[in-house]
């Protein structure tokens, strides 16, 4: 039924294990009516870069070896996984225990990656919130037209501090433009999702300070990004709400809002750097 299903005498699917080959080993399990990646083998490679054997499997010889280390580095996501499985920060092989501070936050099982660099989605539909959190390796992204506005969750590239150019999207409802990723309708930027952490500067960037089109921005779409200083929606006079932790632990001294805003949510600015915030005819600080 184009799904990793078994189904008893009865018709009633039996969820099984699917593995790929080596050596990417992806590890891939129907759960909610979504084919859904569960794990990826060669994801804790180089925990220990002085000593990557630690966790290489035994291989045979040098071949096999430049295949599972070029995996680890590079992954394709394959046609017919449709999600990513997602856990609390702290279970996850690739990082350490509670060390971190975020131990308790559900993120993607591909989060706390200090080896992947390349990402190639060929089928992804959604897009878990915190998918490559703290994925610091990570370079490039792309993702098929499967992957829509409506499945793109909150902040997948949190703290993703190696992506330094944009993450490209087929789809025509997904754009990233000098590190910012919009979600479109009709052409038109209308909802601020993510700004990547590479991001350093006043938002928006010079050459596009037109945000006219803007309607909505996403939970925690700044947040964690350490240097955007100003943050100028005058423009934007269709938005009408600054949602939870929008800039939370952000670098952001000063944030100017147009008239349109009439609501700011719980811990917007929680913990960032900000100073002053302008709305025309008011001024909080």
């Amino acid at each position: 039924d184009g799904s990793f299903n078994v189904f008893n005498d009865n018709g009633v699917p039996i969820p099984i294990i699917y593995k790929t080959p080596f050596p990417a080993e992806l590890y891939i399990q129907n759960i909610s009516d979504k084919n859904t990646l569960i794990d990826y083998k060669p994801k804790a490679l180089y925990n220990d870069p002085a000593n990557p054997d630690i966790n290489r499997p035994s291989l045979s010889d040098q071949s096999e070896i430049a295949a599972y280390d070029s995996a680890a580095i590079n992954l394709t996501i394959p046609e017919g996984v449709e999600t990513i499985f997602t856990k609390p920060y702290g279970e996850l092989a690739t990082v350490s225990g509670n060390s971190t501070g975020y131990a308790n936050t559900v993120v993607g099982i591909l989060a706390g990656n200090n080896t992947l660099r390349n990402v190639v989605s060929e089928g992804l539909i959604e897009l878990p919130d915190l998918a490559f959190f703290n994925s610091t390796a990570i370079q490039k992204v792309s993702f098929s037209d499967k992957l829509k506005r409506s499945g793109f969750g909150i902040a997948p590239f949190q703290l993703c501090t190696g992506i330094q150019n944009n993450i490209e999207f087929a789809s025509g409802d997904l754009l990233c433009e000098n590190l910012v990723i919009y979600g479109v309708d009709n052409g038109n930027k209308t909802s601020v999702l993510e700004m990547l952490p590479a991001y350093n500067g006043v938002y928006p960037p010079n050459d596009t300070p037109d945000l006219s089109t803007i309607t909505s921005i996403a939970k925690q779409a700044f947040k964690l990004c350490p240097d955007v200083r100003t943050a100028d929606f005058s423009t934007a006079t269709l938005l009408e709400t600054i949602p939870e932790e929008a800039f939370a632990y952000s670098g952001l001294k000063t944030g100017i809002l147009p008239e349109s805003v009439d609501r700011i949510d719980e811990g917007a600015f929680a913990y960032s750097t900000i100073q002053t915030a302008h709305i025309p005819n008011r001024s909080v600080s």
